[in-house]
């Protein structure tokens, strides 16, 4: 059998922490996806029963409305909104990723993920609605540029390719599971759970960057604080500590303390209008 060599600097440490950081791409996916299989439902055109009498469920007895009415240019909107929603959170992302670091500025987007995705299911009217696809997609916007930078900032050259392929693949899997929790939850009874669990997804997210996240090192050292980016990337990648000295020295060396690495400098480019 061919020897499978592991390239250098792919760790635990590294492949857990892009795992992190592309959770905010599976719930891109998830919202994408997530009005496709109860829309029928949702919108008044046809009736689901659930397992109960709609005024016995949760909901139901809650004074929820079991649907709301929209028109197919209202169900268009009501969906397009979230990428709407999603190129205004590009503009804006970038400049705070870049005066407050990646892991915050991660941070914010699971917080506009819990905020849309909450108003989601609580929603009994359309504006309520489109308030929080357009909240969800300012969210899917910051995440999708952010996953994008930390990956390219904390890969070894020779993972890029594929540890970038990781943000692809978390938008995939996001797509697949609101489709796989569909199958149980699209019908009157349960189609606001599909929307909730977009704000689980979201809680669970902002824990995990909070608890076991590490900043950028690039981004620490843009700030002057070189001895936490060796430490960091040491921490992430493994090896020998002067490896890490020796990368972070090179991009001091290449003017990249000012904007970080050149292809961060490209992904920013968009969000630093100002």
């Amino acid at each position: 059998m061919p020897n499978i060599s592991i390239p250098s600097g792919l760790t635990p440490n590294l492949i857990f922490a892009v795992s992190i950081i592309c959770l905010g791409s599976l719930q891109f996916g998830y919202h994408m996806a997530e009005l496709n299989s109860p829309e029928l439902v949702l919108s008044c055109k046809r009736s689901q029963p659930g397992p109960v009498p709609y005024e016995q469920s949760f909901f139901g007895y809650n004074g929820f409305k079991q649907c709301i009415p929209m028109s197919p240019d209202q169900i268009g909107l009501a969906t397009s909104i979230f990428s709407i929603g999603g190129l205004f959170g590009s503009f804006y992302i970038g400049h705070l990723a870049d005066k407050y670091g990646r892991r915050k500025s991660s941070l914010l987007h699971c917080f506009l993920y819990i905020i849309g995705s909450t108003i989601n299911g609580l929603s009994n009217n359309y504006g309520t609605l489109l308030l929080g696809r357009f909240i969800s997609g300012l969210g899917a916007g910051s995440a999708l540029v952010i996953t994008s930078i930390y990956i390219n900032e904390v890969s070894p050259v020779e993972t890029k390719g594929l540890l970038g392929s990781m943000n692809q693949f978390s938008i995939n899997i996001g797509i697949l599971l609101t489709q796989l929790l569909s199958l149980k939850w699209s019908n009157n009874n349960d189609w606001r759970w599909l929307l909730f669990m977009a704000s689980f997804i979201a809680v669970i997210n902002l824990i995990v960057v909070l608890i076991h996240l590490h900043e950028s090192p690039v981004w620490l050292a843009n700030q002057g604080n070189s001895t936490q980016a060796f430490t960091v990337l040491h921490r992430l990648r493994g090896g020998s500590y002067s490896v890490a000295t020796d990368e972070v020295n090179s991009w001091k060396s290449n003017g990249s303390f000012a904007n970080g690495t050149p292809e961060s400098e490209t992904l920013l480019e968009e969000g630093n209008s100002d």
